[in-house]
């Protein structure tokens, strides 16, 4: 039977397997957070402990994006939790994870490249809870989505820094019939928004094996009616060595859709 947590000292009293994966969240569970559940799943076994944390992080949200406006759904996210085989739900209150004893973390410089260019604080917002999450829950492993690969990256470098007895294991990005990456963002866009944010995915598609990839993407891209001003960035980068998921390079880029900013990316070929 799954657990619930909301404080700090629940949380304790609840961690029983040494062999925990954490899946941080910030709740809107979909199809994409279920693959990472399941994937978590399959990595703590039998007699691992699968554990799901669900915090709408303040300090990620930039001036103009609405903190307030995020979905929120916590009876639901339990139900996908409880059906997707999570053990335990960790969902604490602001003062639990960013206490007056809690560390900032700051990004650091490619940090404030790409997403953080857009959105300044970000990923210092991302790591500090990040961190709280790691030193509360103490994983053996923590999973995290490609989809925010610029994300996944830093966690990764402040994990190898600080939290150096934790995995992190990405997952590739899960998307629907017509290519568009899972997102809770998604639920802000339109039908004829959603059809036309499709086109992303099939740009990136025949970006994956062009000589320039990143000039292919804004050419595929603007045949699809995505024009070269609703794209934030398109770019490429390299990848930490020995990863099988990531490859050895990903396009990565940013489109708005509408008032919608949606980010993807794909290996290349």
């Amino acid at each position: 039977m799954m657990q619930v947590a909301r404080t700090a000292a629940e949380l304790q009293s609840a961690l029983i397997s040494k062999k925990r994966i954490l899946v941080p969240t910030m709740g809107s569970l979909h199809a994409g957070h279920t693959e990472l559940i399941a994937q978590a799943r399959k990595l703590a076994g039998s007699d691992g402990q699968v554990v799901l944390s669900i915090f709408v992080n303040p300090l990620q949200f930039g001036k103009t994006e609405d903190f307030e406006k995020y979905p929120r759904d916590l009876e639901m996210d339990l139900s996908v939790a409880d059906a997707a085989g999570v053990d335990l739900v960790w969902a604490p209150t602001w003062e639990e994870i960013v206490g007056p004893d809690v560390e900032t973390i700051q990004a650091p410089v490619f940090g404030d490249e790409l997403e953080g260019k857009s959105r300044p604080g970000h990923f210092s917002g991302v790591l500090t809870v990040v961190a709280s999450l790691f030193v509360h829950v103490k994983p053996a492993v923590a999973v995290f989505g490609v989809k925010d690969l610029q994300q996944l990256l830093l966690i990764t470098e402040m994990s190898a820094q600080r939290f150096k007895s934790i995995e992190i294991y990405p997952v590739e990005t899960v998307r629907d019939s017509s290519g568009l990456a899972l997102s809770s963002r998604n639920a802000y866009l339109s039908n004829e928004n959603m059809s036309l944010a499709s086109g992303i995915y099939q740009a990136l598609l025949q970006a994956k094996n062009a000589e320039d990839p990143v000039a292919k993407f804004y050419e595929v891209a603007a045949s699809q009616e995505i024009h070269r001003e609703m794209i934030d960035y398109a770019q490429v980068l390299v990848m930490p060595a020995g990863s099988k998921v990531l490859g050895q390079t990903r396009l990565v880029v940013a489109v708005h859709i509408g008032t919608t900013r949606l980010i993807d990316n794909i290996a290349l070929s």
